[in-house]
């Protein structure tokens, strides 16, 4: 896929979306639900045909998912130190240790493993995901609730009652293991499943950014230029170099294998996800400030990922 039609797909919907809410058609408060029932109906799919057509081969399939848990743990624990060196406030350090841990891996990295690899790229995307959810739920409630101005607790009972009934969670979740499940049969998926997820995975794409471009604000970016060029670091030097190590550390086929050695650096490169914005707001941290780091960190990734992706193909 060549530079402009990868722009249009990432940008455009962005854009459309920004420009939709600006002119008043549509409503911010409208995105949520845009997004959650475009990730409940299409994500399950994807996922399942994508589990479906993975090559497993052999035991080292499951270092991928623990690349994932270790960068996002590192990237809370470096941003944790990157607050402290930035002397930002209580609710502020709390919004900017969640946009360290979590990346967007699955929606604008989901897309653009799918263009290297095809479903290939997206299973092992989402393998990559699968500690995503629950160390969001068990640990970045915990350390935003630490950070709130308002000291919420949060129960481990709760955490783990929103994480199985909220079909967000549950139903992308069930795709991927029923999808990994018929792969370990041994009954092989058709060609057409690679026609399907053509189609499928850019319209997922598609509608998951217009809603994202709903809720964008670009009138304070400014005025955090210094966490903004933090958290870059955290992102683009910081969690290369991580999953860089723990891929050596590692081995096996994480390491020999280049489709899976290339889908998880790409992943490495992403920019803030949406997880640090909901979590902000729950509990009342700084969204000026995320809003920001999301915003600058996706707008960069957007202009640069066909350039990654050429880089990738070498």
């Amino acid at each position: 896929m060549n530079y402009t039609v990868t722009i249009l797909t990432l940008l455009g919907p962005l854009l459309a979306g920004y420009f939709c809410v600006r002119a008043g058609w549509l409503k911010r408060d409208w995105s949520k639900p845009i997004q959650r029932i475009t990730t409940a109906v299409l994500a399950p799919p994807v996922t399942f045909l994508s589990m479906w057509s993975l090559k497993v081969y052999g035991i080292d399939i499951l270092g991928v998912p623990l690349v994932g848990a270790a960068v996002c743990l590192a990237g809370l624990a470096v941003a944790y130190l990157m607050a402290r060196l930035l002397r930002l406030s209580r609710p502020a350090t709390g919004a900017f240790i969640s946009a360290g841990g979590w990346s967007n891996t699955f929606l604008l990295g989901g897309y653009l493993a799918f263009l290297l690899y095809g479903n290939q790229g997206f299973a092992l995307m989402s393998l990559y995901n699968i500690p995503n959810m629950p160390i969001f739920y068990l640990v970045g409630f915990a350390v935003a609730g630490a950070f709130s101005p308002n000291r919420q607790a949060v129960s481990l009972r709760a955490m783990l009652r929103d994480f199985f009934t909220d079909p967000v969670c549950v139903l992308p979740n069930i795709g991927l293991l029923l999808g990994l499940a018929v792969n370990l049969t041994g009954v092989q998926p058709g060609a057409w499943i690679d026609t399907v997820n053509t189609y499928m995975l850019p319209s997922f794409t598609v509608l998951a950014m217009f809603a994202v471009g709903m809720t964008m604000t670009f009138s304070r970016m400014g005025h955090y230029w210094r966490p903004l060029l933090g958290q870059s670091l955290i992102k683009y030097i910081m969690w290369p170099a991580i999953t860089f190590a723990v891929i050596l550390l590692i081995g096996g086929n994480l390491r020999s294998d280049p489709v899976t050695f290339r889908v998880l650096m790409l992943l490495s490169f992403m920019p803030v996800a949406m997880q640090a914005m909901l979590i902000s707001n729950l509990f009342d941290l700084d969204m000026e400030l995320v809003n920001s780091l999301w915003l600058g960190t996706t707008l960069f990734s957007l202009m640069t990922s066909p350039l990654l992706l050429y880089l990738l193909r070498l």
